[in-house]
């Protein structure tokens, strides 16, 4: 039907009664089911299933190349942890099937509000992950933690119900606050927990102080 396809194929010489080549045998098999198979495991790999974000195995490529980047062009990078408040509450009341729709709605929000080069990643259950080009002041990467919390905070409709959420967020910098990927994963955790601790809603920037607690 015109369309292109994926296919095997092999080329086979046929001989004459004098032995050289008078023709060739093609063989042509179709293999896009496979090929198919093969780009949605690859896809499944890297990238979460439900929100189509960056899962945390492609999260960590990202914030490698971010961190080369950054050492590149002398331009520090963010990383941002966020935790929704209340998620659990939830599932248990309205089902997992309201809290999926609930995270597909976050997650678009959440892309709403970062540039094209940002990253978005979804790493846990109610976890998210962002990563920010180009940060020359603490105040650059907390003006997106508010936006974030902002949209965390406006209410959701989910079933003919209004629900209230809310979003906590850890900030750890690159290269100010650590020197591997790694270290920075661990510190931007280390601000989101006392994030949370703080009362949530609210954002909180990694400092060694938090890391000695």
């Amino acid at each position: 039907n015109g369309e292109l396809f994926w296919a095997l194929s092999s080329i086979s010489p046929i001989y004459n009664h004098q032995g050289t080549i008078s023709s060739f045998v093609i063989n042509l098999e179709d293999i896009s089911d496979r090929k198919d198979a093969e780009v949605l495991i690859e896809h499944l790999a890297y990238y979460d299933p439900l929100t189509d974000l960056p899962n945390r195995r492609l999260m960590q490529d990202r914030l490698d190349l971010a961190m080369k980047r950054s050492r590149r062009l002398n331009s520090p990078t963010a990383l941002l942890y966020i935790d929704l408040d209340r998620f659990k509450q939830v599932n248990d009341t309205l089902g997992h099937q309201a809290g999926d729709q609930l995270l597909l709605e976050v997650a678009h929000r959440f892309q709403c509000v970062l540039r094209e080069d940002d990253t978005i990643c979804r790493i846990g259950g109610d976890e998210f992950a962002v990563i920010l080009h180009n940060i020359q002041r603490d105040s650059d990467a907390a003006l997106v933690a508010e936006k974030l919390v902002e949209q965390a905070a406006k209410p959701f409709h989910l079933d003919d119900c209004e629900i209230f959420i809310g979003a906590s967020v850890g900030i750890a910098l690159y290269p100010k606050d650590a020197q591997t990927a790694e270290e920075l994963i661990k510190h931007a955790d280390i601000a989101l927990y006392h994030a949370k601790e703080r009362g949530r809603g609210i954002y909180c920037f990694f400092d060694q102080v938090l890391n000695e607690l």
